[in-house]
């Protein structure tokens, strides 16, 4: 009868399963103090104040969409008054962002197109899209689900604006 295990393959065999529970205890160690994944940007931000040029009950609101360090987003003005500002619309699966950027922590850069200066007086003449770059910052609350603010610079056409915008806050119930 042969010997199916010999002393030469039980130290291989042996040292193999070592040596791969050491790297992946190592690599472990590593993810765990050095990996963090990106806070959440995802939501809606609602600027604070109306954009140049449009009404005054006009609130300039962006959708941001992140995955990773890649950001996209839909640019909308919409009237503060109204329920729609308040209530949790989120873009549509039907929507196409418009905009598309990086974040560079802790800086965010988005540019495209986008329709929604149409109705402000400085762009009543025009009826097709204006060119819209976007860099500013968020400040992330403890919670990421509470109210963050985006603080930025928006580029319409050539014109500057600050704006300060608030993450919108809304209850996470699943949908049914």
């Amino acid at each position: 009868m042969k010997e199916h295990f010999k002393p030469k393959s039980l130290l291989f065999y042996g040292t193999m399963i070592t040596t791969v529970v050491i790297l992946f205890r190592i690599t472990s160690a590593y993810g765990e103090a050095n990996l963090k994944a990106p806070p959440n940007l995802n939501g809606r931000y609602i600027s604070t104040e109306a954009p140049p040029g449009c009404p005054a009950s006009t609130r300039l609101t962006l959708d941001m969409q992140q995955s990773g360090i890649y950001v996209n987003g839909i640019l909308r003005l919409e009237d503060s008054s109204s329920e729609l500002t308040t209530s949790s619309r989120e873009m549509s699966a039907q929507e196409r962002p418009t905009l598309t950027g990086q974040w560079k922590q802790p800086q965010i850069v988005l540019s495209g197109e986008t329709d929604a200066f149409v109705v402000c007086q400085a762009n009543s003449a025009s009826d097709a899209s204006s060119l819209v770059n976007i860099q500013g910052q968020i400040q992330l609350s403890n919670d990421q689900f509470l109210e963050s603010t985006f603080t930025g610079q928006l580029t319409l056409d050539g014109t500057p604006w600050q704006f300060t915008a608030q993450r919108q806050t809304r209850d996470f119930q699943p949908e049914h």
